[in-house]
């Protein structure tokens, strides 16, 4: 049996791609894996006459539904570039909403999953901060802007946390005071990046695998790493539509 949970953070425009992902979870986890749904929200951005939708699912899976109320006003003055929400900085909380876990899967709305999560949950972190897979485009010049040591700059569609680790490092607290002394971040991706700096565990871009059109133009990757994408391409556990 594995024990399985994924977080979600939705507005009300985005229930329906988030029940989407949902669903493909469920219809692609095997027999004995154990699923839990973490909803974070805000009442002010997600009605709450619309969380029962949440637990409709049931028929495909059976599982478990966590819903979880956050103050958005905590994080006043938080950047959010255009197109980001507020609800892109919940995932910050989740060590400290989910005491009883060691590890959360924290996923945007616009992903699809192709297969059992069972062998992402089963790799140990150790003692890094997240498990990531390498953002598809301009990564090393976003790395530099940031001034990264580890010169990996990933996306934050799709974040394996090691809430261990995060209540550890006090990282809800360490993560703003980043954002409010540092300039440079525009967004939560940018903070996630600075905060977890030389404590990353690189993933293979099946996890997070993300194919865009302008790819073809971007030579920024290493030989390694495309041939790892190139893998991914062919039988991707987690599809993310950006």
């Amino acid at each position: 049996m594995t024990q399985i949970t994924i977080a979600y953070a939705p507005d009300n425009s985005r229930i329906t791609l988030t029940l989407t992902s949902m669903v493909s979870v469920l219809k692609n986890a095997k027999k004995n894996d154990e699923i839990e749904f973490v909803i974070l929200y805000s009442p002010q951005h997600l009605s709450e006459k619309y969380l029962p939708t949440f637990d409709n699912l049931q028929v495909i899976k059976p599982y478990k539904l966590n819903m979880i109320k956050v103050d958005e006003n905590i994080f006043d003055n938080f950047p959010c570039s255009e197109g980001i929400t507020v609800e892109s900085w919940f995932c910050s909380l989740l060590a400290d909403l989910m005491p009883n876990n060691d590890n959360v899967l924290y996923m945007h709305c616009d992903t699809m999953v192709k297969s059992s999560l069972a062998d992402l949950f089963n790799i140990d972190l150790g003692d890094t901060l997240v498990g990531v897979v390498e953002d598809i485009y301009t990564s090393k010049q976003n790395a530099n802007r940031l001034q990264l040591n580890d010169n990996l700059y990933f996306n934050s569609g799709v974040v394996f946390i090691n809430t261990k680790s995060w209540r550890k490092t006090d990282f809800y607290n360490q993560l703003r005071n980043t954002v409010l002394i540092d300039k440079k971040i525009l967004n939560e991706q940018d903070a996630l990046n600075k905060v977890c700096d030389n404590k990353k565990f690189v993933l293979p871009p099946k996890y997070n695998f993300m194919q865009v059109w302008w790819k073809k133009f971007v030579h920024e990757y290493d030989p390694s790493y495309l041939k790892e994408y190139e893998k991914a391409s062919e039988k991707p556990t987690i599809v993310h539509f950006v």
